[in-house]
């Protein structure tokens, strides 16, 4: 074989097996290419032993990320994969949020086993997902010897921090669309719980972690107000409360998830355009990384929040600004008065 196309086909079979994910193999394919050509008096022999002596070299110290993210334990082929090293953390989140950017509601099992092809363990009822599911599929990567997995032992907290495994994913299916999620995982020496509800809302937390204080705790009183609003949504119930306590009560209810509560917290008044309830909850669904992004503004409110202020405008509206432990730039939420007086969350509360 002539050496332009023995580099042709070690670089093409090496971008899309060992390398897939690498961005440029040009430099591998020079160094070979220079280490063949210095050797051109050798035999036919010696060049192939040359290249394929380089290509071991890749398989020892120059496997990507890519690669380390398909090794996972064993399932329901019963099939086993080598033991692998610990990952570090930045393998495994990368590997989590692959996971998060293929997974939502109404996914198909032929649809997730396309964009997943891995192997899995079809397991029992868990509290992890909210849902009432019809069958639910466990997933372990990272898991060192490539055991299988026992159904009692599946996602334990201790084999996480204990490193002998790096994610769990739970998977709940009814009538075969995906109705909801669980994703567990190590950064550092905590274990993440990442949740994926069957209206597409999501929720992230540190397992075990004490509950911080925050300036978006409800007050009893508040909390009253909350749940009797969630439960009636009539807009009398938010009779006397300002602003900046409407705008805590439509910050638990995002943390709980309840779109419903959401919904019913914007304004209503006929001059106001706004999308009907169906539209919202369906917006929900097809929009994952929408709703990540949701989260991600209510767990950093919550962490790092320090205060309020309200500011009247000149079209009787009020922003409430939120100001920061950090000193980050300030936050602001319109919030419009309804006909009756009532406060309630803009349509594009964020400013």
């Amino acid at each position: 074989m002539k050496l332009d196309q023995m580099l042709a086909g070690f670089k093409e079979t090496a971008d899309q097996t060992l390398l897939q994910g690498t961005e440029d193999t040009a430099d591998l394919e020079k160094r070979i290419r220079l280490k063949i050509e210095s050797s051109h008096a050798r035999s036919r022999r010696l060049v192939y032993s040359v290249g394929f002596a380089l290509l071991a070299a890749v398989l020892l110290i120059g496997i990507t990320p890519y690669y380390l993210l398909k090794q996972i334990g064993s399932g329901v082929s019963g099939t086993e994969v080598p033991p692998v090293a610990a990952v570090d953390d930045q393998v495994v989140l990368q590997q989590v949020e692959e996971i998060k950017n293929v997974l939502r509601i109404g996914l198909s099992q032929e649809e997730l086993k396309q964009q997943l092809p891995l192997v899995y363990t079809v397991r029992g009822h868990s509290n992890a997902i909210e849902e009432d599911a019809d069958e639910y599929w466990g997933y372990a990567f990272f898991r060192k010897g490539g055991k299988g997995l026992e159904d009692g032992a599946f996602g334990e907290k201790e084999e996480l921090l204990q490193r002998e495994a790096g994610a769990y994913l739970l998977v709940g299916w009814k009538e075969k669309k995906l109705c909801g999620y669980s994703l567990s995982y190590m950064q550092g020496d905590d274990v993440h719980v990442f949740k994926m509800r069957g209206n597409g809302t999501v929720a992230e937390e540190i397992m075990d972690a004490p509950r911080i204080p925050s300036v978006f705790d409800l007050t009893p009183a508040e909390q009253s107000s909350y749940a009797a609003f969630k439960n009636e949504q009539k807009d009398e119930l938010l009779r006397g409360l300002n602003p900046i306590q409407v705008l805590k009560l439509y910050i638990k209810a995002v943390e709980e998830g309840d779109l419903v509560t959401q919904y019913a917290l914007h304004i209503q008044d006929g001059e106001f355009e706004k999308p009907t309830l169906e539209q919202f909850l369906a917006d929900a669904k097809n929009d994952p990384i929408g709703e990540r992004n949701n989260w991600k503004q209510v767990k950093t409110l919550r962490e790092f929040a320090s205060g309020f202020s309200v500011e009247p405008t000149a079209d009787k509206e009020a922003v409430v600004w939120i100001t920061y432990k950090d000193n980050r730039e300030k936050t602001a939420y319109r919030l419009q008065p309804s006909k009756k007086g009532f406060w309630k969350i803009g349509w594009l509360a964020i400013q």
